[in-house]
């Protein structure tokens, strides 16, 4: 049995390294909220790195894509 699944939305978000968790708990409310049938987090990406000895407040891109089954 297979199941084939398609990508509904592309959910963005910058934020910092200690806003990961409240970012991840945003897109899997609005993937329910959309009907999803899953979401991929994807790795967070670094947007901008912050000066050095301040690496806590480096901003990052949080993806996350969110399918629907076929």
């Amino acid at each position: 049995m297979t199941c084939e699944f398609r990508v509904i939305a592309f959910l963005t978000e910058d934020g910092r390294v200690f806003e990961q968790a409240e970012i991840e708990q945003r897109f899997s409310k609005t993937a329910t909220e959309m009907g999803a049938a899953a979401l991929i987090m994807l790795p967070p990406a670094r947007k901008i790195a912050a000066p050095e000895g301040w690496s806590s407040f480096d901003t990052f891109r949080y993806c996350a894509a969110v399918l629907a089954a076929r």
